[in-house]
């Protein structure tokens, strides 16, 4: 049964979360592995300006449906293949681009008003990132759980962006915990490229070894499970699960 805004939760949350999206993630190593890939090609499209940013905004209620379908696939006790996953997205195809459009135009609402906020001077420059900060939580908060609400209660992709947002804001702890999670993990993993890049390769201490190398594997290792971890976070937000039935006195 849907709870329609959410519960909040209070400090229940994001590692209880990454905790169970860990063990799904331990019997589907592939498919989240791959998946997880398809996060990282979003991100970087996102972090582009105009049309790539778009493609990211568009394209991720498909990513987070296709989590969610590994993880009901793994409680069945079916093993994750790609062509049922490709069966959810072909078949909900219309309404997550209708979510994903609609996500797109929240995106640049919330843009142009931080268009509006920029800086006249150093003075108001902080000003400015902080308005920069709460539109990118604005944007994740109405995106995060709208494309189960959209499939499995039938909510409009307006009322799903609304009904996910005020899940987030009411558990805004554990919806950071997973939003900084998954920024940290990606950012890590492209620690040592980015320092190859900024000061060459031949200009790396020799002594950094394959230190350099221990942030990308913590992050290849936390990000799969991330990328599951919302579905379990709308379950435990939006999901009231019925009560056992009582069982009947046996009669001797």
């Amino acid at each position: 049964m849907l709870i329609p805004l959410g519960r909040s939760l209070g400090t229940h949350g994001g590692v209880v979360w990454l905790r169970e999206a860990w063990r799904v993630y331990r019997q589907a190593r592939l498919a989240t592995i791959v998946l997880a890939g398809a996060a990282l090609v979003l991100l970087a499209l996102g972090l582009a300006n105009g049309l790539g940013a778009a493609l990211a905004l568009v394209g991720l209620p498909f990513l987070l449906t296709a989590g969610a379908r590994i993880v009901q696939l793994e409680r069945r006790g079916e093993a994750p293949h790609w062509h049922a996953i490709h069966a959810t997205l072909r078949r909900e195809s219309r309404g997550l681009l209708r979510l994903g459009l609609l996500g797109l135009a929240v995106g640049l609402a919330l843009s142009l008003l931080v268009r509006l906020s920029e800086p006249l001077s150093h003075a108001e420059t902080l000003g400015h990132l902080i308005a920069q900060a709460l539109a990118l939580l604005v944007l994740a908060s109405t995106m995060l759980f709208s494309p189960f609400l959209m499939l499995e209660h039938k909510l409009t992709p307006a009322r799903a962006l609304l009904a996910s947002a005020a899940g987030c804001w009411r558990n805004l702890l554990g919806a950071a915990e997973l939003t900084v999670g998954f920024v940290v993990a990606c950012v890590a993993m492209c620690t040592p490229v980015i320092l190859i890049w900024v000061v060459g390769f031949s200009k790396v201490p020799m002594s950094f070894g394959a230190t350099i190398w221990m942030p990308a594997t913590a992050g290849l290792l936390l990000l799969p499970a991330l990328v599951l971890s919302p579905y379990f976070a709308y379950r435990d937000i939006f999901v009231e699960e019925p009560p056992p039935a009582e069982l009947t006195p046996l009669r001797l």
